[in-house]
């Protein structure tokens, strides 16, 4: 089974969105197969 999980981060300020100012951290999988990733900024795949 196939599972498409989309997460969003944003930043706290309303005029600029990229101004993250935040580092998040999560493990996907478990074990052998866990894959850590940590996200420090924001991306608009409309703007780049």
């Amino acid at each position: 089974m196939v599972v498409i999980e989309h997460l969003y981060f944003i930043g706290g300020n309303p005029r600029d969105f990229r101004d993250f100012g935040a580092k998040v951290g999560f493990v996907i999988g478990e074990g052998d197969d866990a894959e850590t990733y940590t996200i420090t900024s924001t991306f608009n795949p409309d703007r780049g």
